[in-house]
């Protein structure tokens, strides 16, 4: 990234800041998605701290300041910097698990692949999409650097609607091509993970489909393995109407270790 090209007066909204929530001695690594921010973790960051966890919900690079910084980054830039945070925790914490979003989810398995992470937690994880059109997007991001869909309604909170009209407003065709990459990635590496595996997915999920959690449990070598097939969350089910029962049933998933 060049440093020269980012504007002095940009700044990090609040809700796209880092939260950290020094607790326990077993840690959880929270990953959110594509063109998301910690700020959609706080009622599951705050209910995991309250059960006891150190929780950590780091922000990707290009999320959370201007469309412009998301244009220089891509699948590398992200799955590094989730990496670094998993390290970082496992430096400091005798059990650290994790527990990803969409894409959040896509890192969360790559990680679980190389790493010996006891249990992980899915959340919409985005290896397909009920978007075919992501199979275009190494075309697309050959003649265009973002399209405009349109603002459509807005947030009122003022840094939610910052976030919604910088990444919101737009498809990313090369960060599309990004997100694809990590998606083909993930899912050759599925037979590499031996985490116990808990997934959520959602039939009013606009973003990816029920089929991603068998897709995803027959293909880890894990024998631990279990699916949750949820009526009326969106993509971003950690703050829908069934958001008390995923909180309840992951805080309920990561304790199992410790009886295990």
């Amino acid at each position: 990234m060049e440093l020269k090209s980012i504007p002095a007066d940009t700044r990090v909204v609040g809700a796209a800041r880092p939260r950290f929530l020094p607790g326990g001695d077993e840690a959880v690594l929270v990953l959110h998605g594509f063109t998301g921010y910690p700020g959609e973790f706080t009622y599951l960051a705050d209910r995991l701290h309250g059960a006891g966890f150190t929780v950590s919900v780091p922000r990707l690079p290009g999320h959370g300041t201007r469309g412009d910084d998301f244009l220089q980054t891509g699948w590398r830039d992200w799955l590094r910097r989730f990496t670094d945070a998993y390290l970082d925790l496992r430096a400091e914490y005798r059990t650290v698990h994790v527990a990803g979003l969409s894409m959040g989810g896509v890192i969360a398995l790559l990680l679980a692949a190389h790493f010996d992470i006891p249990r992980i937690a899915l959340m919409a994880p985005a290896v397909v999409n009920r978007r075919r059109a992501i199979v275009l997007a190494p075309l697309l991001r050959l003649l265009f650097r973002r399209m405009n869909r349109g603002e459509g309604e807005l947030p009122e909170d003022p840094d939610l609607r910052t976030i919604a009209r910088e990444y919101g407003s737009y498809d990313w065709p090369a960060q599309a091509d990004s997100l694809r990459k990590l998606q083909v990635r993930a899912r050759r590496e599925l037979p590499g993970v031996r985490s116990a595996t808990l997934v959520y997915v959602s039939d009013a999920d606009e973003s990816v489909p029920p089929e991603a959690a068998d897709l995803i449990l027959n293909g880890i070598a894990s024998p631990e393995r279990e699916k949750v097939h949820l009526r009326n969350s969106p993509h971003v089910m950690v703050n829908g109407p069934e958001r008390e029962g995923i909180a309840d049933g992951i805080i309920d998933w990561f304790g199992r270790s410790a009886k295990s």
